[in-house]
């Protein structure tokens, strides 16, 4: 009888050992939920040197940017990309079709995906398009609401460019 017992604890250690394998190979089909190992495997396809410093999701983004790819890309084409992305709403895009410029300005809290988008509009824009990636900084309409004695707190430059609690 204690055979049996091991048997059934050594059993369901193995089952559920199993149940995680099957759980993470069904994280990793989509780039959205993939686990590390799905998000490693991609960058190894696309052959993304990811930063020690990057988070996961940095990681996804990146991977976003490069893995849904196609030609050519026209300013619908790539207004797609940027809302799924970035989200709708949380960017600014100015193409100025006269002057062949084109100013992109992400929201504060994407601060690390700038250099990324930048990346991927550079590749994927005209050449003859003058391009602009920067972050929308905090305006005047936002820090309103705070008191002069809680903005004392924080530098010009804090003001400017750090997100600002929700209080």
């Amino acid at each position: 009888m204690p055979e049996i017992v091991e048997i059934n604890r050594v059993t369901d250690i193995q089952l559920a050992k199993l149940e995680d394998c099957i759980d993470e190979l069904r994280d990793n089909l989509l780039i959205m939920t993939s686990r590390e190992s799905g998000i490693s495997r991609r960058e190894k396809i696309l052959k993304i040197s990811p930063l020690d410093t990057d988070s996961l999701e940095e990681r996804r983004f990146r991977i976003l940017l490069n893995w849904y790819d196609s030609y050519p890309y026209t300013e619908k084409d790539i207004l797609q990309r940027l809302n799924r992305l970035c989200g709708a709403g949380e960017y600014i895009f100015d193409l100025d079709k006269t002057q062949n410029n084109l100013e992109c300005r992400l929201e504060l809290t994407s601060k690390k995906k700038r250099d990324a988008l930048e990346l991927l509009l550079n590749e994927i824009l005209s050449l003859n398009i003058a391009l602009t990636v920067g972050l929308r900084y905090n305006q005047h309409v936002k820090l309103a609401r705070f008191t002069h004695g809680q903005l004392s707190a924080y530098t010009h430059q804090a003001l400017r460019e750090e997100v600002l609690p929700n209080e």
